[in-house]
């Protein structure tokens, strides 16, 4: 099943919603807003109950992200996805890199976090081989508290997602 690894970030969904973005007929709305951490094109069952397991015990703070752009895929002349792009992802970075190494599975696509805004419904193959900053907007901020891993399943032109399993963060945030 295809699956990643993500935050959930419905709870922003009306401070996401209100961000001005291009007029694009082409072009849908996200219906629910998450930063992918880790995707893979197909996992079976006994590899979710292993991450599942791995998992148990996890430890990383708390951490608060700031969005303060808006960047297109792949680039601003021919775009085919809107997305929020972040100031410092040092702390996405690490997560990543965290949950990479305890589940000891590459990744299908190369890191590069971002909040999908607006988009088309057929995207290219190649379309987040490069990126371009479209403009500056006043920044968002983010509280992060967890993770988990989500189903992720073809539904009208987009998405949806089921989470399989949710992570909690610590208490103590990154100073």
């Amino acid at each position: 099943m295809r699956c990643f690894f993500g935050i959930n970030l419905n709870n922003y969904s009306e401070l996401l919603g209100k961000i001005t973005l291009p007029k694009d007929p082409e072009m849908s709305k996200a219906k629910e807003y998450h930063i992918t951490l880790i995707f893979y094109s197909d996992l079976s069952d006994s590899l979710v109950k292993t991450f599942k397991e791995k998992l148990k015990g996890f430890s990383f703070p708390k951490f608060k992200l700031e969005g303060d752009k808006i960047v297109a895929f792949p680039n601003k002349n021919k775009p085919e996805l809107y997305a929020l792009g972040f100031r410092d992802k040092s702390n996405l970075d690490e997560l990543y890199k965290r949950i990479k190494d305890i589940t000891g599975l590459e990744s299908n696509d190369k890191f590069n976090p971002h909040i999908t805004l607006l988009r088309r419904e057929k995207l290219s193959p190649d379309f987040k081989k490069s990126k371009e900053e479209y403009s500056n907007i006043e920044s968002i901020n983010l509280k992060i508290d967890s993770f988990g891993l989500y189903k992720s399943e073809p539904d009208r032109g987009m998405n949806s997602y089921t989470p399989l399993f949710m992570v909690k963060l610590s208490l103590f945030p990154i100073p």
